[in-house]
């Protein structure tokens, strides 16, 4: 028998550790169709990556405050599982 649960990753940021879990392949896909549509649009693809990881459990207050680099290593992480 196979049993799946869904894995989370715990992402510590400051002094405060936040859980987050990975997404389903359908959340991969709907989120790199929307990229699509909002291709040369930074703002709209910023907005877009906040309300990805907020759906995945990491509140937007957070998200908004980090370095580039750090939301990219994030992103790497729950598509790769694996740090750069």
């Amino acid at each position: 028998m196979l049993e799946f649960t869904a894995t989370t990753i715990e992402i510590k940021i400051g002094s405060n550790t936040y859980s987050m879990r990975v997404p389903t392949y359908k959340e991969s896909i709907d989120y790199r169709a929307n990229l699509k549509k909002i291709e040369n649009d930074d703002e709209a693809s910023f907005y877009a990556l906040l309300d990805y990881f907020e759906k995945l459990g990491l509140p937007k207050e957070v998200t908004g405050g980090l370095q580039l680099d750090h939301l990219e290593q994030i992103l790497e992480f729950i598509i790769k599982g694996k740090k750069k």
